[in-house]
């Protein structure tokens, strides 16, 4: 929803949107999420304004983000350091 609305003020297509989702509930997933933040990051550095938006999502009992979700087991939450 906010991709199609920014758009809108960049008419010459100088707007690019892009998502990193991440799950680091696996040494494997950790790898693929590293990879492709440092391709995003590649990426971006071709652009001299970067906005970035962040989103988390929590444990709604405790709290705590979670880092992923392992194949057939609930999510994983990681207590975040204070």
């Amino acid at each position: 929803m906010l991709h199609s609305f920014l758009q809108a003020y960049f008419p010459q297509g100088d707007y690019n949107f892009s998502q990193l989702p991440f799950n680091l509930g696996t040494p494997e997933s950790m790898d693929a999420y590293d990879k492709a933040a440092s391709d995003l990051a590649n990426t971006l550095s071709a652009y001299s304004k970067v906005v970035l938006l962040l989103t988390t999502h929590s444990d709604e009992d405790r709290g705590d983000l979670f880092t992923g979700q392992p194949s057939a087991v609930p999510p994983t939450a990681s207590q975040a350091p204070e």
